[in-house]
């Protein structure tokens, strides 16, 4: 299950840089004003001139949210196949148990059932 491993939400400001619209520097700045200001991550670079307000947008829309509801899913799909399925898996591991103590009353009975 090791390439099972669900990726982690990358952050706005890493699409930017993977696009060659923003620096990593530029970055930066971003995330000293964000401590400033209530600002959004896109409200700054859009003020600040570096991107236009409709790219952002515009890659939020079509990339990010797409890809983060996708992560969102693998993570739902990955943590439900780790939890036992309902009650019938429960029925079903306290059927085997009673099978398993059964058969362990039969042998001490002297009992020996063929098939």
């Amino acid at each position: 299950m090791e390439n099972d491993k669900i990726q982690r939400y990358k952050f706005i400001g890493e699409y930017l840089i993977e696009a060659g619209l923003l620096t990593e520097a530029q970055v930066g700045v971003v995330l000293k004003d964000q401590n400033s200001t209530p600002m959004a991550f896109g409200e700054i670079i859009a003020t600040r001139g570096w991107v236009k307000p409709q790219t952002i947008e515009y890659l939020m829309q079509k990339i990010i949210e797409p890809e983060r509801r996708s992560l969102q899913s693998q993570a739902l799909s990955a943590a439900m196949s780790r939890q036992p399925r309902s009650e019938q898996a429960q029925r079903n591991r306290k059927i085997i148990q009673a099978s398993n103590n059964s058969e362990e009353n039969d042998q001490n009975l002297g009992v020996n059932w063929i098939g």
